[in-house]
C-alpha cells in the first residue's frame, strides 16, 4: 500500500488537531473518502500535567512499577493485587 496517497484529512480530524487532540494509533483508519480519520482521539502525551504527573509517578516510585496513570482500585488494594507484578 502506499501510505503517500493518504495525505488528506477528514473535516472531523481537522476540527479535534485545531482543539489539540491527536488521533489514538489503534484507531485511526481511511474513510469512504479516502481522508484519514480515527474513531478516538486523545490530547497529546505531556499536555495533561495531572495524568502525565500520576503516571509518572506510577513508572518511578513504586516497587511495583507500572506505566499507567490509574491508580490502585479498593479491590485490588483488598485482594493484594499489584500491576506489574
Amino acid at each position: 500500500m502506499d501510505y503517500s496517497k493518504f495525505t488528506k484529512l477528514s473535516g472531523s480530524a481537522e476540527k479535534f488537531l485545531k482543539e489539540g487532540y491527536t488521533a489514538t494509533a489503534d484507531n485511526v483508519y481511511i474513510n469512504e473518502n479516502g481522508e484519514l480519520d480515527s474513531y478516538s482521539y486523545d490530547p497529546a502525551p505531556g499536555f495533561n500535567t495531572v495524568t502525565s504527573r500520576l503516571q509518572r509517578d506510577n513508572r518511578e516510585k513504586r516497587v511495583f512499577s507500572y506505566d499507567s496513570y490509574y491508580g490502585r482500585t479498593p479491590a485490588e488494594i483488598s485482594n493484594g493485587e499489584y500491576p506489574g507484578w
